[in-house]
């Protein structure tokens, strides 16, 4: 196509495949609205494949020396992730989250905007917590669970289950 960002040259879907594996790396930008199938669809589908996902840390997150990070994970500007936390392949830290200590984020959850997890919070895959929802200490978010903005989730999600408001009720 010509074009570059951060002097990363840019191809167009057309000619990706006709790129070798081993020369592209991608980002994966598709967000949704309290939804991460399309997303999970384009990762599952390039990396079979063979293609690479590369995550993008913001310099201003601020992330302890002991986490451990899948390289295809996103952080975005302003979040902070304590220590002993592990996050899984194409998940998403959106805008200013918090995560404390020894919390768990399985593959391919999106936190939105300043969304709070307390300490110990397991997070299954293909969880969506909506912005500014906050996570009480040691709760654990079932598998393609979804928590709606402004909840606060004081006692675990099934897997599947939709939870919104304070306290956090299903729906």
């Amino acid at each position: 196509m010509g074009s570059e960002i951060l002097g990363i040259p840019v191809v167009s879907l057309e000619t990706l495949f006709d790129q070798p594996v081993n020369h592209v790396s991608l980002v994966n930008g598709i967000g949704g609205r309290n939804d991460n199938s399309r997303r999970n669809e384009v990762f599952a589908e390039y990396n079979k494949r063979g293609f690479r996902f590369v995550g993008v840390t913001h310099p201003s997150a601020q992330i302890a020396r002991d986490c451990q990070i899948h390289l295809s994970v996103q952080v975005m500007a302003g979040s902070v992730i304590q220590q002993q936390t592990n996050i899984e392949e194409n998940s998403v830290i959106n805008t200013a989250c918090v995560i404390e200590h020894d919390c768990h984020i399985g593959e391919s959850s999106f936190l939105g905007p300043r969304v709070v997890l307390g300490g110990r919070v397991r997070i299954n895959a293909s969880v969506f917590v909506g912005a500014g929802a906050v996570v009480l200490p040691g709760i654990t978010l079932g598998a393609s669970s979804t928590i709606g903005a402004g909840a606060v989730v004081t006692r675990d999600v099934p897997a599947g289950v939709t939870v919104v408001g304070n306290p956090a009720r299903e729906i």
